[in-house]
């Protein structure tokens, strides 16, 4: 059990970071970016399924 969960949470964390991914793709073509910053949860690694991405950019 505590292994399929773990397996649950590695791929919800991937799939945040492929939207993360993309997002700042799609922002690299439009702005001159010079730094983004990951902070929050995430960044933390105490993040929740539910947890939103914090960005400073």
């Amino acid at each position: 059990m505590r292994e399929k969960r773990l397996r649950s949470l590695s791929d919800i964390l991937r799939k945040k970071y492929e939207v993360l991914e993309r997002y700042l793709s799609e922002l690299r073509r439009e702005l001159d970016l010079k730094l983004v910053i990951l902070f929050g949860s995430l960044a933390r690694g105490d993040w929740k399924e539910s947890s939103d991405i914090d960005l400073l950019i």
